[in-house]
């Protein structure tokens, strides 16, 4: 939420099994906190006033997965 990014050396899988379902690998090289996004289209999400772009292999998934998480937010859990 507050904008900040960080810089990890290491394969962005490696990254990505070692943190909680709230981040959403958007792209190839992006990953972004779903407590961040601020719009998702058909083909891209909004984070902090930036537009990144959908894989789209993976569009669809990632999309149900970033509803999954707004509903299970809505419902109180964590």
């Amino acid at each position: 939420i507050t904008g900040a990014s960080l810089k990890i050396r290491g394969s962005i899988q490696g990254f990505m099994d070692k943190v909680d379902e709230r981040f959403l690998r958007v792209n190839r090289g992006v990953l972004v906190n779903m407590e961040a996004i601020e719009q998702i289209n058909t083909d891209s999400c909004q984070v902090a006033g930036m537009i990144f772009m959908l894989s789209r292999k993976e569009r669809a998934a990632n999309k149900r997965r970033y509803n999954d998480w707004l509903f299970r937010m809505a419902m109180g859990e964590q």
